[in-house]
């Protein structure tokens, strides 16, 4: 191909380019997902404590003037399109699905597997830097579980919707997504 080619027709030549580099060099997708009940909890605290600037809405009034379970169950239809969004991803071909959970209970080897997934050579000692220097207790000054209820990184550890759903909650949250958390592998069954 010529430049006056380019030149003339860019968008055929940067397809044709494109479109031959990605046979050499298929893209990785990775794509990390995280427990929508946790995601849920969260999104409660950044709404009910995170900076106004942050969140401009009528939810923080609301969360204020509620119970916790109140806030969770009226909060919970907004986790709904993260929950579609996940279980489209479920189905993604030639995709790499980290959970958050795995993330930070084994940082350094679910890295390592995501460095030889996406084909990257990164020695083992940088690998170790770079996930030290990215850890919660570096980043925060807290060690994991030592809530920080204003804070974006609040607590630091998986599971916590535990320490926050009631019966109600919890019951509620299986009618509408159980079926969504089997499938991503977060509970066996409904008896949770």
């Amino acid at each position: 191909m010529t430049a006056r080619y380019m030149l003339r027709r860019p968008s055929a030549y940067f397809k044709n380019t494109i479109t031959f580099k990605l046979k050499r060099h298929p893209i990785r997708k990775l794509i990390v997902i995280r427990d929508p009940r946790d995601c849920l909890v969260s999104l409660c605290f950044n709404f009910k404590y995170g900076p106004a600037s942050q969140w401009d809405t009528p939810w923080r009034s609301i969360l204020a003037d509620v119970h916790k379970e109140q806030g969770l169950l009226r909060m919970m239809h907004l986790v709904a399109r993260t929950v579609e969004i996940q279980q489209s991803w479920l189905k993604a071909p030639q995709t790499l699905l980290v959970r958050y959970e795995d993330l930070i209970a084994d940082p350094h080897s679910v890295f390592d597997g995501i460095m030889d997934y996406c084909r990257l050579k990164v020695s083992p000692q940088t690998l170790r830097k770079i996930v030290e220097r990215n850890d919660f207790e570096k980043i925060t000054g807290r060690k994991p579980g030592q809530e920080d209820l204003r804070a974006q990184l609040r607590k630091g550890v998986a599971g916590d919707w535990r320490n926050h759903f009631s019966v109600t909650v919890k019951d509620v949250f299986k009618q509408q997504f159980g079926n969504a958390l089997v499938n991503a592998g977060y509970e066996d069954d409904f008896e949770w």
